[in-house]
This record gives C-alpha cells, sequence and structure tokens, in this order.
C-alpha cells in the first residue's frame, strides 16, 4: 500500500507531525521532570519505573523515567544469566515494524541532537569514505556490548560473580550493561539527575560540583557528551551516525520493516538531482538503495528526503 500525501502540504505536515512526536515521547518518558525537576521542587518524588522497553536512548536508571531502553534491558538480562526471550521477541516486533525509524521519531538523544542541530553555526557534511569507516564503530560497540554481557553471565552461572562481588568484578562499571557507562542519554537523562537526587543519601556534601564529581566517570562522560553535543550542532546526528549500539541493532531490521520507503524509477532524475542525499541527516547514500525499498541500515525514517523531492520519486509504503 502507498501513501500519497499532497505536495503543497507535505512540507508542514510532516515536519510538524515528527516535531510533534518526538516532544510528545520526550515528555511521556519522563524526561521534563529528569532535567527540570529540580528546579520544580521535585525532587522528593517518589516514583516507580512503568518497565516499557522501546528500542530508544532512554536510559534504563533514568529517576522518574516511565520507560527504559530495550537494547539495555537485552544487556542487563544477559548479564545476570537470565535468557531474555520476552525482550528478543519485542525486538522483533519492534524492528519488523519500523526498523530504526524509532530513532527518527521516537529517540529522546536524537531529539536533542536535532535541537542542537538549531545552532546557526556552518554545517559539516562528511565524505562517503568517512560515513562508512566510522559508522562501523557503532556495530563494534553492538558486538562488543553483547559479548561482555554473555561473559558476565557465564561468570555468573559459574559462581566467578556473585551478588557479593559483583560491584567490584573485573567489570567494573560494565558489569551490568556495557553500553550505559559510554552512552550520552545515560549522561544527561541518568547520571546527573541521579547524582543530585542520591547526593543526600551518598554521605557527599557541599557545591553541586562536589556532589557529582563524587561518582565514577563523571570527568570523562561529562566532557564526552560536551563534546558529542558540540558536534552534533556541526554534524547532524553525530552520535547516531557512528557510536549508538541501539541504532546499530534496529538498523538490522530495516531489510524487513513493514512501513519503508520507495523510488520511482521513473519519476527519479537519478544522480543528476541527487537532493535527497543532500538533505539526509545520516548521509545515507539513497540512490544507491533499490528502487523498490530504502534498505539502508541507517535510515531512520525522518522523511527529509521525501519531503525534499519535487518529483515526487519517494514512496511510503505500507508493506
Amino acid at each position: 500500500m502507498c501513501i500519497i500525501l499532497n505536495r503543497k502540504y507535505k512540507t508542514w505536515i510532516i515536519k510538524g507531525s515528527r516535531f510533534l512526536s518526538q516532544l510528545f515521547f520526550f515528555i511521556l518518558f519522563g524526561n521534563i521532570t529528569i532535567l527540570f525537576g529540580f528546579a520544580l521542587g521535585f525532587e522528593n518524588l517518589q516514583t516507580a519505573n512503568l518497565g516499557i522497553p522501546v528500542p530508544v536512548n532512554q536510559p534504563i536508571a533514568a529517576p522518574y523515567t516511565t520507560t527504559f531502553n530495550l537494547f539495555e534491558l537485552i544487556q542487563w538480562e544477559f548479564s545476570h544469566a537470565i535468557f531474555p526471550l520476552l525482550s528478543i521477541g519485542l525486538l522483533l516486533l519492534y524492528g519488523a515494524i519500523l526498523g530504526n525509524g524509532y530513532c527518527g521519531w521516537v529517540c529522546p538523544f536524537g531529539f536533542i541532537q536535532e535541537l542542537m542541530g538549531w545552532v546557526p553555526v556552518k554545517k559539516k557534511i562528511p565524505s562517503r569514505e568517512t560515513n562508512e569507516t566510522f559508522g562501523k564503530l557503532k556495530y563494534g560497540l553492538l558486538v562488543i556490548s553483547i559479548f561482555v554481557s554473555l561473559w558476565v553471565g557465564y561468570m555468573v552461572l559459574s559462581g566467578e560473580i556473585t551478588a557479593a562481588n559483583r560491584d567490584i568484578s573485573m567489570f567494573g562499571v560494565f558489569v551490568d550493561i556495557f553500553s550505559a557507562p559510554i552512552s550520552q542519554s545515560n549522561t544527561l537523562l541518568s547520571l546527573i539527575p541521579t547524582s543530585i537526587i542520591e547526593a543526600p543519601f551518598s554521605g557527599v556534601s557541599g557545591t553541586i560540583w562536589d556532589v557529582l564529581i563524587a561518582f565514577p566517570w563523571f570527568f570523562f562522560r561529562i566532557v564526552l557528551l560536551l563534546i558529542i553535543l558540540l558536534i552534533s550542532a556541526y554534524i547532524s546526528r553525530f552520535w547516531c551516525r557512528y557510536l549508538c549500539p541501539t541504532g546499530a541493532l534496529t538498523g538490522l531490521f530495516n531489510k524487513f520493516r513493514i512501513i519503508y520507503l520507495a523510488r520511482d524509477p521513473a519519476k527519479c532524475l537519478g544522480k543528476k538531482c541527487h537532493e535527497c542525499e543532500d538533505v539526509c541527516p545520516m548521509g545515507v547514500r539513497i540512490l544507491d538503495n533499490p528502487w523498490q525499498r530504502i534498505q539502508a541500515n541507517d535510515c531512520i525514517m525522518c522523511m527529509k528526503c521525501y519531503n525534499v523531492c519535487d518529483k515526487e520519486a519517494l514512496k511510503l509504503r505500507i508493506f
């Protein structure tokens, strides 16, 4: 089935609906409270996570959150010697519907990166070679995250890691969820708020600075977050392009998702135009994909290519 929007209104409809979708989920996931709750006097608010896993960068340990990262849950289950049967089933379901389209419409940290893209600086467009080379990093992080989680789970089964020595094992802060300490959404939406909330119970006193530096990896994680956000102002979705293991995992389903974009070769001007490739925030080489389906792993279904094509060569399809 093909969905066609009126050319006159499609720009407004797509841009507006995607922004509202991102803002809606950002608020729904509890991030307004996470980031601004202290200023509003919510620091003593007691909440229980609803436990709704989704395939986006929403920290599993974020205070006030209503959901969490499905990939982090899978890692946690593996590292505790639990086979994540239900979690894998959810992953297959999410992936079959939209692949990593959730990155473009739902992900809180993806939304924050797009807001950074509004900063009025000269944008940089990485070359194809740069995209392909550095894009492999997120797959490396994906493989390492799963491998370490399985390794920890094996050591739990063998008795080498127990509840008593888990926190002081050789894996350190990576013992439960390998990707969490290097995830920038975890730093922004979990580490900083949690540090402030737990300060009265941790025996740390003094300024906010004193509170924050008392937590492991603080300097590294804060500096890395600032660097990622700064680069995101110049290079669109820098974290998503090169470093996000969650997006790497869901992107593997793009060849099979039931909602996708297709290209009409009779209308497309091909390399004579390539406006669709120029506006892609992920640097996807759309014209190199089969015309029947844009199946690149990095396609987040942001619809910018669909929006910019005045020939209406791109179509949104279901099944």
